[in-house]
């Protein structure tokens, strides 16, 4: 036996319900949107993990441990502490957002703080759910944990009968139970001995999947699960794999069916009312049906194999929507699909627990292994995976390439083509070990008429993208018409024609994160609505960069899939790409002369490094004439040299750069017409460097 560990025991009070809950020290619950939030609130105004709850123990390990609460959302969380006995109440003030915050007894929680349109009201008249937080007598309950096993599961009780307004306790005139689903609790995570962080729930018992504690949260929503004693059922789930905007997806073996191990994607509910639900339960079934019935269907005129194996494989589907409406996809697809068809109103009845089955794609996600290659540059970080080579990267552009020409021989528009959706299932470490998996069909719509400016809420998508320029920022894949439509700077539309255009844009900034990394992307492309002329160097990838503009470009402009797939074809290898050499600055110019202009150079590069508060002293630079009679100007330092950095504003830091380069020009000169700045990730030996090409008047 282990040591014995207690749990703060609370109840929650919210219309009339009390939710009884034991929290130990390493698990947290939430209240807010989530589905497995204790208390669920169904309001657009509330996050997912709005309040999250959790016992703190003071210092020493001797103190009662203390029931404390943090906001975690967009809108903040009101708190109003009892007032004295027989007293005033305290005023409603802001939640702490930064830290746990202790909670009194009798204590009220306001969610949410604050709504658009509404800062004239009070708190108590802005807030969608006001709840009781009440201590129980027994707040400390001493619960045993075995040594090996995983910290005992958090405890969540129905709620009591509790006296309606008016009305004392055990009258008639009570308030029934409401049956409560399994505990919605997660556990805290707690820093490893490695240093890194590791949940205390991911240790399972001897014998017990490494999931367990978290599919014990999942219980009620999994849909026919397998008994073994029984016999009944048809799936052990083994292991919660992800979580997405449409729903949860798990690791389950098919203990009755042919399939072996598959991932099964279970829908996440978002409203108490099951027919409100109706047009995401129509959502997943669109996707699974986009791979029965097109991408992956041998008998449809388009298939293909090859490019089909680039996309997951659906096997079945279980949403119920084949057995609802009319018969046949496309003509249920249209129904449903149709801009005056109301879900709110019309929405058909759905099952309990929908959800669709897919095959298992295993490996890693592809942003995950883009990311590990700006992380490798970093001298204090070791990672156990190599990060991409170059061939690795063009073969996989180049399967993702082929993957939208795939789909736009359909007539279909992805909408989500970004890293996160894309896994690399192996790799080899060369282009021919490289093989790409291009996942989540969810918001996948085909490019038929009336399309474009359909208003039905099943076509829509990503109409809103942040309150904030760093959460819009974030949305970097979605092209420059839709941006402008979920900003409230232009139409609303889904894609713009032809219909190739969204994936393409997507597929380029997916480019420019393998070239300079997501955050220097998304400053590029900043950069880039300001000046159409800024570059990116992609000489290490085989690209024409006036390729990679164009697929950033406006939509008339920008490369069908297969011309993409014909540069990257076509391209020369790694080991045939011209990279510039470094070579010395021209020896026509006494001795003392550059010495002058090296110490002119210097002091122009020092002030401006000061000025911009950064260290100018790795700053150097070399000038490569071209063919055309221009001339480079190359300079080195990633974020030391006054230029573009990850925080700062772009087109400012720009210019900054080019104030910086024109005072390392010869005295006397002259531009002859506009320089052009482009950002390079690897020129003559150098890592992320600004380029100026510029042409002197003679």
């Amino acid at each position: 036996m282990g040591a014995t560990s207690q749990k703060t025991r609370f109840s929650l009070i919210h219309e009339g319900n009390a939710y009884q809950v034991a929290l130990g020290p390493s698990e947290v619950a939430y209240i807010g949107r989530a589905s497995r939030s204790v208390i669920v609130l169904d309001d657009v105004s509330i996050s997912g993990q709005h309040v999250e709850l959790s016992v703190t123990v003071p210092s020493g390990l001797t103190g009662k441990p203390l029931l404390c609460a943090r906001d975690r959302s967009r809108n903040g969380t009101g708190v109003r502490e009892p007032g004295a006995a027989g007293g005033v109440q305290e005023q409603i003030v802001a939640l702490n957002s930064e830290q746990p915050q202790p909670l009194q007894d009798g204590c009220q929680l306001f969610v949410p703080f604050r709504r658009r349109g509404a800062s004239a009201l009070a708190p108590e008249e802005v807030a969608i759910a006001s709840i009781k937080v009440q201590l129980l007598p027994d707040a400390l309950e001493p619960m045993p944990v075995l040594s090996g096993y995983p910290p005992h599961p958090p405890v969540l009780s129905p709620p009591p009968a509790v006296a309606a307004p008016g009305h004392a306790s055990g009258s008639p005139a009570l308030i029934g139970r409401r049956p409560l689903p399994m505990p919605k609790v997660l556990p805290v995570a707690t820093k490893g001995s490695n240093g890194t962080m590791a949940s205390g729930a991911t240790a399972a018992a001897p014998g017990a999947p490494a999931s367990a504690a978290v599919l014990w949260q999942d219980a009620e929503m999994l849909p026919d699960v397998y008994d073994p004693v029984s016999r009944t059922g048809r799936w052990r789930y083994d292991a919660r794999l992800g979580e997405g905007g449409l729903g949860v997806v798990y690791r389950a073996h098919d203990c009755t069916g042919p399939h072996g191990e598959v991932a099964v994607k279970v829908l996440k509910p978002r409203s108490r009312d099951p027919q409100r639900d109706a047009r995401f339960v129509f959502e997943m079934h669109r996707e699974s049906q986009w791979s029965l019935w097109w991408l992956h269907n041998e008998y449809d005129c388009h298939y293909s194999a090859e490019p089909a194996t680039l996309f997951a494989r659906y096997l079945e589907d279980h949403t119920g929507f084949s057995k609802i409406g009319t018969q046949g996809f496309d003509a249920k697809r249209k129904a449903y699909e149709a801009p005056d068809f109301d879900w709110e109103r019309d929405g058909p009845k759905i099952p309990a627990r929908p959800y669709v089955v897919m095959e298992l794609v295993k490996g890693e996600a592809l942003h995950v292994a883009i990311d590990r290659d700006r992380r490798s540059q970093r001298p204090d970080t070791r990672e156990d995976k190599l990060a991409l080579a170059i061939p690795e990267k063009r073969a996989v552009l180049l399967q993702a390439a082929r993957a939208l020409e795939y789909l736009a021989s359909f007539g279909l528009i992805h909408r989500d083509f970004r890293g996160c959706n894309m896994h690399l299932v192996s790799r080899r470490g060369d282009a021919n070990g490289v093989q790409l998996k291009v996942l989540d069909l969810g918001v996948m719509i085909c490019a038929e008429d009336g399309q474009e400016e359909n208003s039905n809420q099943a076509v829509q998508a990503f109409r809103r993208r942040g309150e904030t320029e760093e959460k819009r920022r974030r949305y970097d894949w979605l092209p420059w018409e839709v941006r402008a439509g979920a900003d409230g700077t232009g139409p609303a539309v889904n894609f713009a024609p032809p219909a190739h255009s969204f994936d393409i844009f997507s597929l380029g900034v997916l480019i420019l994160h393998m070239l300079i990394g997501r955050v220097k992307a998304r400053s590029f492309l900043d950069a880039l609505q300001n000046n159409k002329r800024s570059r990116v160097d992609t000489a290490s990838l085989g690209l024409d960069p006036a390729l990679l503009l164009r697929m950033l470009g406006e939509p008339a402009e920008r490369p069908h899939p297969s011309e993409v797939v014909k540069a990257l074809s076509s391209s020369p290898g790694p080991n045939d790409l011209h990279v510039p050499s470094r070579e010395a600055p021209s020896r026509s110019r006494s001795r003392g002369r550059k010495s002058e202009l090296r110490s002119e150079r210097n002091a122009s590069a020092e002030s401006v490094g000061k000025s911009s508060g950064q260290d100018a002293s790795v700053l150097h630079e070399d000038n490569k004439n071209t063919s055309d009679g221009s001339t480079t100007q190359i300079v080195n330092g990633a974020q030391s040299q006054g230029c573009a950095t990850d925080q700062d504003e772009p087109a400012s830091r720009m210019m900054e750069a080019l104030s910086l380069m024109a005072s390392l020009m010869p005295p006397g000169s002259a531009f002859d017409g506009e320089p052009v700045v482009s950002l390079s990730n690897a020129v003559g030996g150098a890592s992320n460097c600004w380029l100026l090409t510029y042409r002197l008047k003679t």
